[in-house]
C-alpha cells in the first residue's frame, strides 16, 4: 500500500470511533480528461476541488492507496444510511475503486478490494452486511427523508460483482 493523503481539508482530524463498514465507490476523470480517465494526479485534483477524501482508493492494475491516515473520517458518503445507521461518515471507511458505468472492474481491483476488506473485517469485527455501495446507502437515506431527498448515487454501478466480492470473503473468512 503505498500512502498519498490528501490535503487535511478533505478529510476530519478526528478519528472514526468504531470502524463499523465500508463503502464501495467509483471514480474517474472521464468528464475532464476523457482519454486518460484513470489518470491519479487528475482524480486526487477531484477530491482537492471537491474537499471530500475516501480511505483508500483502488487502481486499476490493483494498486492500493491511501488517501488519509488510518482511521481518520473521510467525506465520502454524504447523507447516507447503512442498516439503520446514519451518517455514514461516522462510521466506516470509503473505498474508491477507479472505474465507472463505462468501466468493468478489473479482476486485480476486485482481488486486492477483497484483501483490503478482509483485513478491515477481521481489525474491526464487522461483517459483510456492513459492506455496501455508495447507491444504496443514499437511497436509504432518501427512502427514510423523502422531503429531504439528496442526489441519487449510482457507484458502484452496475458492472460491481457484489456477488464475487461476497463470495471471495465468504472463502478468506472460512480460512481464518
Amino acid at each position: 500500500m503505498i500512502q498519498n493523503h490528501l490535503p487535511s481539508y478533505c478529510y476530519s482530524k478526528n478519528k472514526i470511533k468504531s470502524i463499523d463498514g465500508a463503502i464501495i465507490h467509483f471514480i474517474s476523470a472521464k468528464n475532464i480528461t476523457p482519454d486518460d480517465p484513470f489518470n491519479l494526479n487528475t482524480i486526487l485534483g477531484i477530491f482537492k476541488e471537491y474537499k471530500v477524501s475516501a480511505n483508500y482508493l483502488i487502481r486499476r492494475e490493483g494498486g492500493l492507496i491511501e488517501l488519509a491516515p488510518e482511521g481518520r473520517k473521510t467525506y465520502h458518503a454524504g447523507k447516507s444510511i447503512m442498516n439503520d445507521r446514519e451518517n455514514c461518515n461516522n462510521f466506516t471507511v470509503g473505498i474508491e475503486l477507479e472505474g465507472g458505468t463505462d468501466y468493468p472492474y478489473t479482476r486485480p481491483q476486485l482481488l486486492v478490494l477483497g484483501q483490503l476488506l478482509a483485513q478491515l473485517m477481521t481489525k474491526h469485527g464487522f461483517s459483510a452486511d456492513w459492506i455496501q455501495g455508495h447507491d444504496k446507502v443514499r437511497a436509504n437515506w432518501n427512502e427514510v427523508y423523502p422531503l429531504k431527498k439528496a442526489s441519487k448515487k449510482v457507484d458502484p454501478g452496475q458492472h460491481f460483482p457484489w456477488d464475487d466480492l461476497f463470495s471471495m470473503l465468504d472463502n478468506i473468512q472460512l480460512e481464518d
